[in-house]
């Protein structure tokens, strides 16, 4: 659990163990029950994935019609960057990809605006993080065509 001014983040090390998520997210539904009173703004639930070597699918989405264009004025691109906002059913999910020319950073943010503590309760709902993982892990399958592997470093 991490505290900061404005923001509680219950980051659980192994989104893998669906014991883990599931006290992650009880602790944050305590918390929420615990201060009844307290205003809440937005509920996130976030998932990360690295793509160490990106396929040639997934990197032909950064192609940019203005490359030549950047490189005759002397910029160079660093980081190629692809934002969506995607709704389904009552979910919101802001979905980032990032390149910055070796690999591909993939962001699951499922977000939902409150400003009643009861419906950032119900945005912890059990086992919703569970349901959320597996709709982030189905995208990219589905969609990406990519595979996860498990990560022996902990990230």
């Amino acid at each position: 659990m991490e505290i900061s001014w404005g923001r509680l983040v219950f980051r659980p090390l192994n989104l893998a163990d669906d014991a883990v998520l599931l006290r992650a997210e009880g602790m944050a539904r305590s918390m929420l029950q615990a201060l009844p009173e307290t205003p809440v703004q937005a509920v996130g639930i976030n998932f990360g994935f690295r793509e160490q070597i990106p396929p040639g699918h997934v990197l032909a989405m950064f192609n940019d019609v203005d490359d030549a264009e950047l490189g005759q004025q002397g910029w160079a691109i660093g980081e190629r960057k692809l934002a969506r906002r995607l709704t389904r059913d009552n979910d919101a999910l802001a979905l980032t990809m990032t390149y910055n020319g070796e690999s591909v950073d993939i962001d699951f943010n499922f977000h939902t605006d409150t400003q009643a503590n009861g419906v950032a309760q119900q945005a912890v709902e059990a086992r919703r993080s569970l349901r959320l993982r597996d709709a982030a892990i189905d995208l990219l399958r589905q969609t990406y065509h990519l595979e996860i592997e498990e990560d022996d470093d902990g990230d």
